[in-house]
């Protein structure tokens, strides 16, 4: 996955440098679909949902300049397992919403930039069964912070790829009518991928 990841990046970033005219940003948007993998960074999430899940989004970003961007995301994530203690199965649902800005830096002439970013983020988990991390409730609600960087290659057809890597700190709310096992959890962690999309006039 994480090979054919950076070669549809590699192949894009050709195809950019080859463009004869490249679009200045400013006043544009770019709408992009990012297909990646998701990480937990908490172990226990970790052992019970499986290292890498995928997780897919809509990312729209609008460029105030050639060199900075508001942007909107909306992201979801899923997967299966057991339980660490009661092996018992259990599905997990993620949806995250989340706004920033990102500050763009030119690698080559126009085509190819690189960026960072920070942003604010509400969360959603759905879990289907009762578990240590995430019991009782079915559904949690979970604010954050994301911070982003990467890379993005334009085309002179409008079209332009991101390789992007994006890090959320995600705490769930505990829920206080819960047992007493239910706790807060982090359903934070790395997202990482490619997205393509087109930029609007």
């Amino acid at each position: 996955m994480k090979k054919i990841l950076y070669s549809l990046f590699c192949i894009a970033s050709f195809s950019a440098l080859e463009a004869s005219r490249i679009m200045d940003l400013k006043g544009h948007d770019f709408l992009e679909f990012r297909a990646g993998e998701f990480f937990f960074t908490q172990q226990s999430n970790r052992d019970t949902y499986g290292s890498e899940i995928i997780t897919l989004e809509v990312e729209d970003n609008h460029f105030l300049s050639s060199k900075y961007s508001v942007w909107g995301n909306v992201n979801v994530a899923w997967s299966s397992g057991k339980t660490r203690y009661f092996e018992t199965p259990t599905d997990m649902s993620i949806t995250i919403v989340s706004i920033g800005g990102k500050r763009f830096v030119p690698v080559t002439q126009k085509e190819i930039k690189f960026y960072l970013g920070v942003g604010i983020t509400a969360g959603v988990a759905n879990t289907t069964c009762q578990n240590p991390y995430l019991s009782d409730t079915m559904t949690r609600f979970s604010p954050g912070v994301v911070g982003k960087f990467g890379f993005i290659a334009q085309h002179k057809s409008n079209f332009a790829f991101d390789l992007f890597f994006d890090y959320y700190i995600q705490p769930t709310l505990k829920n206080l009518n819960g047992s007493f096992f239910d706790k807060a959890t982090e359903i934070g962690g790395f997202h990482a991928g490619v997205g393509i999309g087109y930029i609007f006039d």
